[in-house]
């Protein structure tokens, strides 16, 4: 069992959302185990609970009567609920604990999500922090960090696993919830999408290999968004209007699951190729996302790329306006080369630290810029103790 790194309230209420299999419903079910006072789990994947809630929200009044804490699982699947939730948290005072893999239902209904009345969180898949001395890249970025890919020994049991959670998703997220008419465009659309992982999106060309249009491809992409697989990481640019016409890259939050949606799983993942190096960097800017949600830190997080060949991977954004450029490199040793592209484009912002983060365990400065293990880059820019 792993300690995740979420703080979660100890007395108010709250969602959880995440993608299917973050472990959710775990880390609240330990949660509730510690808590005074009576608890009620209502878990909308019971066929009987959703066929009479779905029918009657209202009967919930009679469910959650006489508790002090309810916990609601896959709260998306009838967004009729939070009205009762909503007006129990005003009249009776109970808290409730929401989760949900996916918002885009919710959004679709006009559900105000409680107006307040209940903080939202957002749980990943596994971090490095919480996997402490489990943790080893190579297989984080050949499987993924789904706890039940990582405390899965067998690689043809991960192997299915992980090929049965696309083909659930397809079948329970979108086709279920009817969010797409036809499954054939939107599943070709989604391996398209993991070949391009990390990559700036050409909406014209993802619409010709998926056969779609490119306001359709803009769509999908949406739906990957609120079914919570995956974020779009803006182009940056001091005004928000310019950033909104830059081209935008995508992450999927799992590397298991963009290798499983690519069929080449079980396939050894070698140092030194171009896919080992486009997954390191997937990876890293997903510990950014995931410790910056823990962490509550606020950053901002941009991308920028001038021409064909300077780039800068990761732009942060602090609350105070302060900013932050790295580099990411999958290889054991920095050299001044790799710095050459930060320098350039470095001087286009007033004052801002710069970073090459890479397996290079030695520390070095080049420039001006600091080279250093992306583990110790990560504590730093966080402000955490490197163990």
């Amino acid at each position: 069992m792993f300690e995740r790194a979420i703080e979660l309230p100890e007395d108010h209420s709250f969602f959880l959302f995440g993608q299917r299999g973050t472990g959710k419903s775990t880390l609240l079910e330990r949660r509730i185990a510690n808590f005074s006072g009576s608890v009620l789990h209502i878990d909308l994947l019971d066929s009987q609970i959703y066929q009479e809630l779905s029918r009657q929200p209202w009967r919930l009044r009679e469910r959650i009567e006489g508790f002090d804490t309810v916990f609601i699982d896959e709260i998306q699947k009838i967004p009729a609920l939070l009205d009762e939730v909503h007006k129990a948290i005003e009249s009776k005072s109970i808290r409730f604990l929401l989760t949900g893999s996916s918002a885009r239902k919710l959004k679709r209904s006009g559900v105000n999500l409680l107006a307040g009345r209940a903080i939202q969180y957002r749980l990943y898949p596994l971090s490095f922090l919480e996997l402490g001395d489990q943790f080893d890249l190579d297989q984080a970025l050949s499987w993924g960090t789904l706890p039940e890919v990582v405390t899965t020994k067998s690689e043809k049991l991960r192997l299915g696993f992980l090929h049965t959670y696309v083909d659930t998703y397809l079948k329970e997220e979108i086709a279920y919830e009817q969010i797409v008419r036809d499954l054939n465009p939107f599943s070709r659309f989604l391996e398209v999408a993991a070949q391009c992982n990390g990559e700036s999106i050409n909406y014209a060309n993802l619409a010709s290999d998926s056969g779609v249009s490119a306001k359709t491809v803009k769509s999908f992409y949406s739906i990957l968004e609120d079914t919570l697989l995956g974020f779009r990481l803006p182009s940056y640019h001091k005004s928000i209007r310019k950033q909104q016409r830059k081209a935008e890259k995508f992450y999927f939050y799992d590397l298991g699951v963009v290798r499983a949606l690519n069929n080449n799983l079980g396939v050894p993942l070698l140092p030194k190729t171009s896919e080992y190096g486009k997954l390191f960097e997937a990876y890293i800017i997903n510990e950014f996302v995931r410790l910056n949600e823990y962490m509550q830190k606020r950053f901002r997080f941009y991308q920028l790329r001038v021409g064909h060949k300077d780039e800068i991977d990761l732009i942060i954004e602090a609350p105070d306006k302060s900013v932050t450029l790295i580099e990411l490199k999958a290889r054991a040793t920095v050299s001044p080369k790799d710095v050459s592209s930060m320098h350039r484009l470095s001087k286009q912002f007033d004052d801002p630290q710069t970073y090459v983060l890479s397996q290079d365990k030695t520390q070095r400065v080049i420039g001006g810029t600091r080279c250093v293990h992306w583990q110790q880059g990560l504590a730093e820019i966080f402000d955490f103790p490197q163990t």
